[in-house]
């Protein structure tokens, strides 16, 4: 599969899946975003907007599965799963 439209600053690989940070969209107002790429297919397993742009290599997985995102400009999100 191809990705058109997208510029990735950080990516994951895991079982099934590729967790991707990055932007999409046009350059002069792109738009940042997470997301979770179905290996087999190319298409999105979920997506979530950023307030802000992913920092080169800052997207983390921890062992219990939380991700860990550093924004430009010093803010970190972390995204877990529902209990």
């Amino acid at each position: 599969w191809e990705v058109s439209g997208r510029r990735f600053n950080s990516l994951i690989v895991a079982p099934g899946a590729v967790l991707a940070a990055g932007q999409r969209g046009d350059p002069k107002t792109p738009v940042s975003f997470l997301a979770a790429i179905d290996i087999a297919s190319g298409k999105d397993i979920w997506y979530e907007e950023l307030p802000a742009p992913p920092v080169k290599g800052g997207a983390a997985i921890d062992r219990d599965g939380r991700i860990v995102v550093s924004l430009a400009g010093g803010q970190i999100l972390c995204f877990a799963g529902a209990e």
